[in-house]
């Protein structure tokens, strides 16, 4: 029993194709593994892997040739496109993840206006003042991550099912690093909106806020 990440294969000896279809082996198909042979560019600027090709598609009893590299960069050409729908997925959740802190964040400043300048007049630094929110964003980040991973292995699981094809098959095991980069991006999206936030919080006008009537 094997297991093909690309096409389908039996695999039977003749003795058993013979049993089971009561007939002789038809052989039409040869698989070769050619040892050190280098395909460089020649003079006439084909390769000796198309040279290789070249000749025996001279005998009458061959039909084609195929090599194994031909598929990996057919494979290769697909899972790039792939990869950059991958990118796209990953840039739109880190836009998006800016985008939602970014407004809790700025939601937040907003109605605490008055007591943030309140907490400035009784002599907090603005760094204090600033580390005031950042519990909660910081709180928020980590609910978010948690949740997030734990819904990112169960969509990761039907992206690839829905994704996958008959004549390749695609690895659901994600590493441990995938879960590294999904929590670094998430972190360094939220001190992004730190920082931004800080300056916002650093020109509070204390005497206007203290004024406004709640």
């Amino acid at each position: 029993i094997t297991e093909n990440y690309t096409f389908s294969y039996v695999y039977l000896s003749e003795n058993l194709y013979q049993y089971l279809f009561q007939e002789s082996v038809d052989y039409s198909y040869a698989i070769c593994n050619l040892d050190d042979m280098v395909f460089e560019t020649s003079v006439n600027g084909l390769s000796k892997e198309a040279q290789f090709t070249a000749e025996l598609m001279n005998y009458s009893d061959i039909n084609a040739v195929a090599f194994v590299s031909d598929t990996i960069d057919s494979l290769n050409e697909v899972i790039n496109v792939l990869s950059f729908v991958i990118l796209i997925f990953v840039v739109s959740a880190g836009i998006l993840a800016y985008i939602v802190l970014y407004n809790l964040t700025n939601i937040n400043i907003s109605e605490r206006h008055r007591e943030l300048a309140t907490i400035k007049v009784l002599g907090f630094h603005d760094k204090e003042v600033s580390a005031y929110i950042y519990r909660e964003n910081v709180i928020l980040t980590l609910i978010g991550i948690i949740l997030g991973l734990g819904a990112g292995v169960i969509i990761h699981k039907l992206l690839i099912v829905f994704c996958s094809v008959d004549a390749v098959m695609f690895v659901q095991t994600l590493t441990w690093y995938s879960y590294l980069i999904a929590t670094g991006l998430t972190a360094v999206f939220a001190l992004i909106v730190n920082a931004i936030m800080h300056k916002k919080m650093k020109k509070i006008d204390m005497v206007t806020s203290l004024k406004a009537i709640e």
